[in-house]
């Protein structure tokens, strides 16, 4: 018997680092609060986002390639 794999959309979604771009976020925000005294939501925004995304992109270039290499 074939085991059900999830929807396509949902594995995908179920591969988005959202709480790796939350720390990376937190951590950005963190660090000027402690070298500067300020607290910067906006570069914290500008960091974190782009890394989410490329992290995102490469587990998804992951996903599809696992998937070609069962088939």
């Amino acid at each position: 018997m074939r085991r059900s794999e999830p929807p396509p959309l949902r594995r995908l979604l179920a591969a988005f680092p959202l709480t790796e771009g939350f720390g990376i976020f937190i951590g950005i925000v963190a660090w000027k609060l402690m070298v500067e005294g300020r607290i910067e939501f906006g570069e914290g925004l500008l960091v974190a986002l782009p890394c989410s995304l490329v992290w995102f992109g490469v587990r998804c270039w992951k996903i599809r390639r696992s998937a070609h290499s069962t088939q």
